[in-house]
């Protein structure tokens, strides 16, 4: 593990038990979700996150705002936004020859 990785989770570790419970479990919610994630997935977040940091403040209010209409949507709408999402391409995948038939 990197240095600069050891010492973030040596920080969490250090607040976590100052933290109110429903921070704990919070935390622990992202830390599942995040254990979940394939290594290209928390690649693809980790860019993610790096575009909207470099973002300008207009770029992240108009996130922000899209965001906040996205969650006052009905959770039946939230769903099928999600289903007609395009699954996410492998990179191998995407490399891959196709295999020769016998």
């Amino acid at each position: 593990m990197e240095t600069w990785r050891r010492k973030k989770w040596l920080d969490i570790a250090r607040r976590y038990p100052g933290m109110a419970s429903d921070e704990q479990a919070r935390l622990q919610g992202q830390m599942k979700a995040w254990s979940g994630l394939t290594p290209e997935q928390r690649q693809a977040a980790r860019e993610k996150y790096r575009n909207v940091q470099k973002a300008t403040p207009v770029q992240k209010e108009a996130l922000k705002q899209m965001w906040s209409e996205y969650q006052t949507l009905p959770k039946e709408d939230r769903e099928h936004m999600k289903e007609k999402r395009p699954a996410p391409v492998k990179p191998e995948a995407a490399q891959q020859p196709p295999a020769a038939s016998p």
